[in-house]
């Protein structure tokens, strides 16, 4: 079986500990999200992002980036056909083989929220998600950078496999960047593959 991630952790949220003042929640259903900042609401997000196009030549132009198929691998959207704002989702050849695979969402931002609160807050979620089994955390929340922009990036285990997964707003949108792997095999697919997804990646 591939080890796709959880599809839960398309948008993971829990509530912001301390008494900050800046509060959010989400509810994620039917393809929509609903944002409460500050106590009062923001209108639900509709779904606006689906899978990217990858080109016979490897290139995958998505709505706002572009990036190359690593060498090897496959796009396998159609795993994906019924998820919401999942714009890229490939691994490595052949789609019927158990192996790494790298996931991309997009998120319309909330507008009122800073992005290092978006990430904190769908980094505990994403912690305390047992959908998959129960999360390990190997590295917590820490600065990243992806193509020139800010980012913050995490890694975690469950069932055999690890994740790591990166957060980074560009114009508004959160990508939501994960790769996960067989954890014998993630070392290797980390300084390889996705090392080279993410330096052909390019905004636009």
């Amino acid at each position: 079986m591939v080890p796709w991630p959880s599809r839960l952790a398309r948008f993971r949220v829990m509530a912001m500990a301390g008494s900050a003042v800046l509060a959010a929640t989400a509810i994620a259903a039917c393809g929509h999200v609903t944002i409460t900042v500050n106590g009062g609401p923001v209108a639900p997000k509709s779904v606006i992002f689906g899978p990217a196009k990858v080109g016979t030549d490897g290139t995958i132009t998505g709505t706002y980036f572009r990036a190359k198929l690593p060498p090897g691998w496959v796009n396998g959207a159609a795993f994906f056909a019924r998820d919401p704002n999942v714009e890229v989702a490939i691994k490595k050849g052949p789609t019927t083989a158990t192996g790494p695979g790298i996931v991309v969402t997009l998120t319309q931002a909330p507008p009122d929220l800073p992005f290092a609160a978006y990430a904190d807050i769908s980094f505990h979620h994403a912690i305390a998600d047992k959908t998959a089994g129960k999360v390990h955390l190997i590295t917590g929340l820490k600065s990243a950078s992806v193509a020139g922009q800010q980012a913050q990036d995490f890694t975690t285990s469950n069932s055999g496999n690890t994740d790591w997964t990166i957060y980074v707003l560009y114009n508004g949108v959160v990508y939501e960047f994960e790769l996960v792997a067989p954890s014998d095999q993630f070392a290797t697919a980390r300084a390889g593959p996705f090392h080279a997804f993410l330096a052909s990646w390019q905004w636009g």
